[in-house]
């Protein structure tokens, strides 16, 4: 059994056609989630619960702080629909089991047990909305100093024969994670994103070769093959290709779906040996007339 929260892996990780033939051989999945995602669409179940302005949740600092800080975000809104705070459904669930995980779980609400949890932390945390445990960075943080890389770095096999590198863009209108855009924001994205329907990506013009401003092409990785538009921008590196995050969506919501292609449908996990991680810039890619 899988519980997801909140999460959208079928879209959001590299190689989302593998991830949904993956999470297809889990017997049973149980999506804990506000909205309808590609995820969400895959689950056994979905557990409609709370947005985030109508419940109670501790925010465990990330990477990247000078402190380790738990924060407090707190409700602002009744719920709007017949929705469970998701802490709430596992205490229930566990209640369901009865015998000892039941005993384990004494708490009527998570909002009963969020405040055990917390001990002595609570009375600071509830007012202030946050407290500092520890002023020295959390473990685990990644290394402070910054370098500046120019190419590839050495610890990065980059896959595929292409003599292109393609690179995932962050845009403030097309969230990447969980929760797809609104209709709103995008009707606010560029046509050098999205025109027509079709993701734009941008090349340098040398990458060009005859290529003009929004020519259909044929963008080719070890992972997928899509149809995309391209704008030539003397702004991005020769030898890159860039394609915005956040688009690509395909479950049933006319605002979102069917537009343009998702990038984590054409890029696959490399790992960078150095610090474990997943590398945003391994996959190679080739580009031709449509």
């Amino acid at each position: 059994m899988l519980f997801v929260y909140h999460s959208n892996p079928c879209y959001g990780l590299h190689d989302a056609k593998a991830i949904k033939q993956a999470l297809g051989k889990i017997p049973f999945v149980v999506s804990f989630s506000s909205f309808l995602d590609e995820t969400a669409k895959e689950a056994d179940i979905i557990l409609p619960v709370h947005t985030f302005t109508e419940r109670l949740e501790d925010i465990p600092s990330g990477s990247g702080l000078a402190k380790t800080v738990v924060g407090l975000s707190k409700p602002v809104i009744e719920p709007v629909f017949n929705t469970k705070h998701p802490g709430d459904i596992l205490l229930l669930i566990a209640k369901a089991v009865d015998g000892s995980v039941a005993q384990s779980f004494e708490w009527e609400t998570y909002d009963q047990c969020l405040e055990a949890a917390t001990g002595n932390l609570w009375a600071d945390l509830s007012e202030n909305g946050h407290v500092i445990l520890s002023e020295s960075i959390p473990a685990g943080s990644p290394v402070t100093d910054l370098t500046f890389l120019s190419g590839i770095p050495a610890s990065v096999q980059a896959i595929g024969d292409g003599d292109l590198l393609l690179i995932p863009i962050d845009n403030m209108r097309l969230p990447s994670a969980a929760t797809a855009a609104s209709p709103f924001a995008v009707k606010t994205v560029s046509d050098e994103e999205l025109k027509n329907g079709n993701t734009v990506v941008e090349i340098n013009p040398q990458t060009a070769k005859g290529l003009k401003n929004f020519d259909l092409v044929t963008l080719t990785t070890p992972v997928g093959t899509a149809k995309v538009m391209i704008h030539l921008n003397e702004g991005i590196m020769p030898g890159v290709v860039g394609m915005a995050k956040g688009l690509g969506h395909t479950f049933d919501n006319k605002y979102v779906s069917n537009k343009g292609v998702n990038i984590n449908e054409l890029i696959g996990p490399v790992i960078e040996s150095g610090s474990g991680l997943d590398a945003a810039f391994g996959i190679k890619a080739k580009i031709s007339k449509a």
